[in-house]
């Protein structure tokens, strides 16, 4: 135990940040399983009630907000699995990922910066999904099918 004035030294500091994002990490990773399988039993239909209905006050406030309307637009589209979605899609996450970087060169703030490593991310896994689609010709269903022999 440490005493009242004491300060950590940078190997504390580090032990800290460690266990903090680990269990940042397990809250994420319980979510993740938990959303998972919430997509694993919904339909499409019942997503696109959901992200409706989270999006209704934001669209309430400024109908005429194109841009929230089309964003709206692109994730429901993106959850049915439409073929236009995806690269619509990486475009949007392209752009939004490029203005918080310009954000965080005048602010150096380190959560722009994480949340454009989460945005690259997400990129990935929607280009990684398009190309598997696109190969299979599986568009607008739950499951790519296997291409045939």
């Amino acid at each position: 135990m440490r005493s009242r004035g004491e300060t950590l030294n940078k190997a504390q500091w580090t032990h800290h940040f460690f266990r903090v994002g680990v269990l940042l990490k397990g809250i994420d990773g319980i979510l993740e399983v938990l959303g998972g399988f919430l997509l694993l039993v919904t339909t499409p239909d019942s997503i696109h009630s959901v992200v409706w209905t989270l999006t209704e006050h934001e669209i309430s406030e400024d109908p005429t907000d194109t841009i929230a309307g089309l964003l709206r637009h692109v994730v429901v589209s993106l959850l049915r699995e439409l073929k236009w979605a995806f690269p619509v899609a990486l475009g949007f996450l392209g752009a939004f990922t490029a203005y918080q970087l310009y954000r965080f060169a005048h602010t150096h703030s380190i959560a722009l910066l994480v949340f454009s490593v989460v945005d690259l991310f997400i990129m990935g896994m929607v280009w990684r999904e398009y190309a598997v689609r696109r190969n299979t010709g599986a568009f607008g269903s739950r499951v790519p099918r296997t291409p045939q022999s």
